[in-house]
């Protein structure tokens, strides 16, 4: 899937792919004890962009910064994102 996404990609354009948590593994010491396959609080971030947000707390800024950066760039409604936004905003990814 995400390969599709990268193929997808403009020369200009970044991917970043954000977890908002980990997953337990019998395999990690930290884990020991724990279920597998329950979350955990590892999130992380990995970007083709030259940095990465340090902290899943840092994503909202770093996608802004670049957001900014860029400026407006979508000029047709097929490129509007369709999502549910209640449920995000239920979720706390948005204000």
């Amino acid at each position: 899937f995400v390969e599709e996404i990268v193929a997808a990609l403009g020369e200009a354009d970044d991917l970043l792919v954000v977890s908002d948590h980990g997953m337990r593994a019998a395999f990690y010491p930290p884990d020991a004890g724990e279920k597998p396959a329950s979350h955990s609080w590892r999130a992380y971030a990995s970007s083709t962009a030259e940095t990465a947000p340090e902290s899943v707390y840092d994503v909202r800024r770093w996608v802004e910064e670049r957001a900014a950066e860029s400026g407006p760039t979508a000029t047709d409604a097929d490129e509007d994102i369709d999502m549910p936004t209640d449920r995000l905003r239920e979720l706390g990814y948005l204000d």
